[in-house]
């Protein structure tokens, strides 16, 4: 540790700022407005934002235009979550999230990301954090943290080092889009533009021209149940092993568990458990909020349950696969987006969701779909359980390379 240094964050970065501190003007294309809800996994997820206008963009400082090298980190309510800016695609945020700009004649970029992904950086944020309802991080206070910097050389091994391992955890979700879309594009074809059955005759239904022969369901009447999250007050308990998720828990067809999430016991989880009954199969959508989020559970849920921002839809198995109603509810989203209510906040009513509607192709029709999507989805399964051995494998070496504790050579000479 002799070579490393204690500096303020300040010191080695170019520049600290925060996003606009008044509300943007919104439009429906332009420049990607993002928010805290957008950071999924130390990466942005574009799919879900709001557009300002090109004008308004130009007219920002130059220091709260995010560019590559840069790392953007969430100070106010859900704080310290960071993000490694790898391209120059330009994006706009508000005062949530502060961007850092390194001086790389003191501090690799990526060696800055990842010491604000640290553990024992996190502790500092925690202790930085003011406010009782919706914590802060001030900018002062960030500017001031100090970390601990290796020469640059140093610096390069452990990014390296963290790097190969950030990767393949990329490359792992990149082979997930391209299946998930695969499953989707079949549906479409099969279920939406009906080419394998052009030839057939048709027939006109409650969602136009369908193959004849095929139906029309409501969702009350293929699932054994639709319920949301609780809806009731909920004892936190900090030492608990289990977790009280909500809506915004679910994005990217992932369930994510951060460091800040409400956690509960054993005997709470239990009885929440015991009314949903929340299992392999079932599927999750945002019902609160951002409509529309939702995931195909391809894995028993074991630690955690929802609050009542998201709705838990439990197919009727002896009637519809779990595969063919996520993908019938993934190619309605945008009617689903609609059918929201609420000026202020949009939300689904379970009865809503009851009355939805979808295609009911023939058993053995259905049955092939199922087939190809659940082959698909057992390779997307393995793939998030291997990222998630990788998260752990990197959670675990980040702090002792952070603080000079393990040596990129040490991690080299294991391999």
């Amino acid at each position: 540790m002799e070579e490393w240094k204690e500096y303020k964050l300040g010191e080695v970065c170019k520049s600290i700022a925060d996003g606009d501190h008044m509300p943007p003007p919104k439009v429906n294309s332009g420049i990607p407005f993002v928010t805290i809800s957008n950071i999924v996994d130390c990466r942005l997820d574009f799919s879900n934002t709001y557009y300002v206008p090109q004008e308004y963009y130009d007219s920002l400082d130059v220091k709260r235009k995010p560019q590559q090298g840069d790392t953007i980190y969430s100070v106010v309510g859900t704080f310290g979550k960071p993000v490694y800016i790898k391209d120059n695609k330009p994006f706009v945020f508000q005062r949530h999230i502060a961007i850092l700009r390194p001086d790389e004649s003191k501090i690799d970029p990526q060696f800055l990301f990842y010491t604000l992904l640290s553990p024992q950086f996190y502790r500092k944020a925690d202790v930085m954090a003011i406010g009782a309802v919706q914590r802060t991080i001030s900018l002062t206070s960030l500017r001031n943290a100090t970390i601990q910097v290796p020469p640059i050389d140093i610096q390069k091994g452990v990014v390296d080092a963290l790097r190969f391992i950030d990767d393949k955890i990329e490359v792992n979700r990149r082979i997930n889009d391209n299946l998930e879309q695969q499953a989707q594009a079949l549906f479409k074809s099969w279920f939406v533009d009906f080419e394998p059955f052009k030839d057939g005759e048709f027939v006109e239904s409650e969602l136009g021209r369908i193959p004849k022969g095929w139906r029309v369901k409501l969702f009350k009447d293929i699932c054994e149940n639709i319920t949301d999250g609780v809806h009731d007050s909920v004892k936190d308990d900090k030492n608990g092993n289990f977790y009280l998720l909500s809506c915004k828990n679910i994005k990217g067809g992932l369930v994510t568990i951060g460091d800040h999430e409400r956690k509960i016991n054993k005997e709470t989880f239990e009885k929440l458990r015991n009314r949903t009954k929340m299992q392999k199969g079932d599927i999750l959508l945002s019902s609160v909020g951002t409509i529309g989020e939702m995931i195909l559970l391809n894995e028993f849920p074991s630690n955690y349950e929802f609050q009542r921002s998201v709705a838990i839809i439990k197919p009727n198995k002896k009637l519809i696969s779990s595969h063919f109603l996520y993908y019938a509810m993934k190619a309605q989203k945008d009617e689903i987006i609609h059918s929201a209510h609420g000026a202020v906040q949009q939300c689904l009513f379970i009865s809503d969701i009851a009355s939805f509607k979808t295609i009911y192709p023939s058993c053995e029709i259905m049955q092939h779909f199922t087939n190809v999507a659940y082959r698909l989805h057992e390779m997307i399964t393995r793939n998030q359980q291997e990222s998630r051995r990788l998260a752990t494998l990197r959670d675990t070496l980040l702090p002792r390379l952070m603080s000079g504790e393990l040596k990129v050579n040490d991690i080299v000479n294991a391999s």
